[in-house]
């Protein structure tokens, strides 16, 4: 599933896909935190870009795959993601 960039609620995203001429980006999933539930603060949504570079949406800055490998590595298994 795609999101346009319109739907996408990080700043950093948004603006990366502008900088690439990209309307929409490729929808991994939303991701709860297993020890929060049913916190959205606490949730991330990852992302796919045609290149195939992985970002992670969170509460804070984004975490990019490619720039920083281990953090986003670290991220999943914080999220139990791929297990």
């Amino acid at each position: 599933m795609n999101k346009t960039i319109e739907e996408i609620n990080s700043s950093g995203i948004a603006a990366e896909m502008e900088k690439l001429g990209l309307e929409t980006l490729e929808f991994l999933g939303k991701h709860q935190h297993p020890e929060y539930p049913d916190s959205n603060d606490h949730a991330i949504e990852l992302y796919q870009f045609p290149a195939g570079g992985r970002v992670a949406a969170t509460n804070g800055d984004p975490i990019w795959e490619e720039s920083d490998e281990a953090n986003f590595r670290d991220l999943l298994g914080e999220y139990e993601i791929g297990r």
